[in-house]
């Protein structure tokens, strides 16, 4: 098949930083893999002749200001050039380039994925504001850090569902071996042999902090004179900059040792004799330069900022320090220039983390499965085809949220202690991985933080012993009592989940599923999802298993095959299930997810902050699906090795998939035996006095029941749906 026509729409194109680095890399890569890149500048600049070598067309604009007359013109003939050309996909750079590209999207409904790449340092309230809109009409959001990602859903109020983060990536083979002959780079430079070079590879721009460099330098140059400074990168010719850095050179006596070397197209050349990398910047999306510097093989020191510390490890493949400090900038780059061992096993470390995380080809195939993705996905106008079962839901729960009509309701609730109940909430994944959430099996990080902010200022938060303890001894319930579980044990419940229960002083309870923590392996069913969310074939033959063959091009046919897959697995032999998932892992996909799943160090440092944990089974099996010996193995050793990881007794249960036919009398009964206080279900409801223990409910929480039709976070519903108003309502029950 043909590969689509995608278009970049840039600001500007006249010098290779960060964002024009980034579209040239693509545009060049996907050109070799067969897709046709078109490139639209607003404002061109010499750089167009690097597209001009790649046979990479391109269009130029030439506007300056995008509402104007002559820009509103231009872009109306770049949407007819779209539809002439039959675009596909748009990508877009800078802020008034993102707007055109919500314009496309408004216009011709084409997927557009905005392109994020610093910090934002340079928005002003108007932009910030404009953001606020057009975030939510974008297909996708690319962040180059995790540290961009968290600002923009934090200063632009985006659910974290619409972002996801590549790095940036190089080719590393540039910067191994690049020259042996050293010292002819370093006489060519004026520095002689025995010099130590400490390069800073950056724009001559004031929010790189150069004047931290150069201080720094000095404070160097008192214990070790035979070290030269190097300033390499292209002069922005903001006001005054570059004659203020010089006059601060000759200030402090150091000229000889402070070598302006402009922009530079031999890179790797320098970095070949540098001894330290150094970054001195305030704010930083992602930085090239220290992934070069790590590539090749030299020790960086860089500020504590933006997206610094995800590239560098403290203390292993170089140093990070606050921003503005010079002294510590200093001391850091003596420590390294003293020491060469260590400078050594830093650069050895860096470029291993360089190779494993910030390769080309990594970038580039992160890039191609979002694309295909999107194009698989294709939202349109956000609010086109409008889910009006959804959209009737949000409006009878705003009605009745914001009218007091709800809040009544609690009261009156809540004044009769019989008619109170215990309400706890099942999550499994805190991620924003799309797939996960339209199958119900996640919520994405911002809106978990929103819920529980939510929880904690209108509920009564108790842990599950405490709920336990309750309702085991008929005490009153308190009102509005709420209890958060999660299960299975994903490794994001610590990353995205863990730091937001901390902050806000939650309980709550987690459900291991033993042998994936274990053996570093995926529970069945996460085979599947990953099979099927890399399926690149239009059809999937599965029928010498038992099943059927089934097309699978869109979403959401993949969804309703997963679901036909996990239903037939259920009720299949050990040996079955795991004959036919080895075969959709070992020949349908090679793309596998490392660390799904949590690890006991992590478990363990959980545990000394409000976690507690219970019995989720070893291979999280339909219990009345195997053999009672089966069964009894299942839940006897899944407690045993949790009891001896973390030397303490465990006393809760959580039925896998949890629903009426997942248990039965004979199971309960092993429960008993085994020693279990409690088994919780995916039941939906409060638990009341005179609940069963060994059949506690829980409300199964997803994305959807908390957000609204641009996937914000809705406190009216999410709180409607935890009252149970839905509940009698059977026209909302599936919305």
């Amino acid at each position: 098949m043909n590969k689509p026509n995608i278009l970049f729409i840039i600001d500007t194109f006249g010098e290779l930083a960060g964002a024009e680095k980034n579209l040239y890399l693509l545009a060049k890569e996907f050109k070799k893999r067969g897709y046709n890149p078109i490139v639209c500048i607003l404002k061109a600049g010499h750089l167009i002749n690097k597209l001009k070598e790649q046979k990479i067309t391109f269009i130029n604009l030439n506007i300056d200001k995008i509402y104007n007359i002559h820009g509103i013109k231009q872009i109306l003939k770049l949407i007819k050039f779209i539809r002439q050309h039959h675009i596909k996909l748009v990508i877009t750079y800078h802020e008034s380039s993102d707007f055109i590209g919500f314009i496309i999207k408004i216009l011709t409904g084409i997927p557009v994925i905005s392109n994020r790449r610093d910090m934002g340092y340079k928005l002003k309230r108007r932009h910030i504001i404009v953001y606020h809109i057009i975030n939510n009409f974008f297909d996708h959001i690319v962040c180059v850090s995790q540290a961009v990602k968290k600002i923009i859903i934090k200063r632009e109020d985006t659910p974290s569902k619409r972002l996801s983060v590549i790095y940036n990536g190089l080719n590393i083979s540039k910067y191994l071996n690049v020259s042996n002959d050293k010292i002819k780079i370093k006489t060519k430079l004026g520095i002689t042999p025995q010099d130590k070079v400490v390069s800073m590879i950056a724009g001559i721009r004031r929010i790189k902090g150069h004047e931290y460099f150069i201080k720094a330098a000095h404070i160097i140059l008192k214990e070790m004179p035979n070290v030269k400074f190097l300033l390499v990168g292209h002069d922005n010719q903001e006001i005054n900059y570059s004659l203020e850095l010089k006059r601060l050179i000759e200030k402090l006596g150091i000229s000889q040792n402070i070598l302006f070397l402009g922009h530079r197209d031999d890179i790797p050349k320098i970095l070949s004799i540098t001894d330290i990398s150094v970054l001195s910047s305030l704010s930083e999306g992602f930085s090239n330069t220290i992934i070069e510097s790590m590539a090749a093989g030299v020790p960086v020191v860089a500020t504590n900022v933006g997206g610094n510390p995800e590239s560098i490890v403290h203390g292993v493949t170089g140093f990070l320090v606050p921003p503005k400090n010079t002294n510590a900038l200093a001391s850091a780059i003596l420590k390294l220039l003293k020491d060469k061992n260590l400078a050594k096993k830093m650069g050895e470390a860096a470029r291993k983390r360089a190779k494993d995380l910030f390769s080309l080809n990594k970038m580039i195939d992160n890039y191609e499965t979002l694309i295909k993705a999107t194009l698989g996905n294709n939202q349109r106008c956000p609010f086109l085809p409008i889910n009006f079962r959804k959209m009737a839901k949000l409006i009878m729960a705003n009605f009745l949220y914001y009218l007091g009509l709800f809040h009544l309701f609690l009261y009156l609730r809540d004044k009769t202690p019989s008619q109170r109940g215990i309400r706890i909430l099942a999550y499994h994944r805190v991620d924003d991985d799309v797939f996960y959430h339209q199958i119900g099996l996640a919520v994405s990080s911002s809106n978990f933080e929103k819920q529980m902010f939510y929880l904690k200022k209108y509920y009564n938060i108790i842990s599950l012993k405490d709920a336990l303890y309750i309702l085991k001894n008929g005490l009153e319930i308190p009102p509005r009592a709420i209890v958060i579980t999660f299960d299975d044990g994903y490794k994001d419940n610590y990353i995205n989940a863990f730091p937001v229960l901390k902050k806000y002083n939650i309980p709550a309870t987690i459900f291991l599923c033993v042998n994936p923590i274990n053996n570093g392996t995926y529970l069945w069913p996460d085979q599947i999802i990953n099979v099927l969310k890399h399926f690149s074939a239009n059809y999937l033959d599965l029928r010498k298993y038992g099943l059927d063959a089934y097309t699978v091009k869109t979403f959401e046919e993949k969804k309703q095959v997963l679901y036909k897959i996990c239903n037939y697995l259920k009720k299949s032999s050990l040996k079955e299930s795991q004959t036919l998932t080895n075969y959709l892992v070992s020949t349908l996909t090679k793309e596998i997810q490392n660390n799904l799943m949590l690890n006991w160090q992590e478990i363990k440092e959980m545990k000394k902050h409000n976690i507690s944990f219970g019995s989720h089974t070893l291979t999280h099996p339909v219990l009345t699906e195997i053999s009672i010996k089966e069964a009894m193995k299942e839940i006897r050793e899944s407690k045993k090795i949790i009891e001896d990881r973390l030397r303490e007794t465990i006393d809760f249960f959580a039925y896998p998939y949890g629903s009426k036919k997942e248990f039965n009398d004979q199971i309960i009964k092993l429960l008993k035996d085994t020693g279990y206080s409690c088994a919780c279900t995916l039941i939906s409801g409060p638990n009341k006095k005179g609940t069963n223990l060994y059949t506690l409910k829980r409300y199964s929480i997803n994305e959807g029941m908390s957000t609204n039709l641009l996937d914000k976070f809705s406190p009216a519903l999410f709180a409607t749906h935890l009252a149970d108003i839905f509940q009698f309502l059977n026209y909302f029950k599936n919305a």
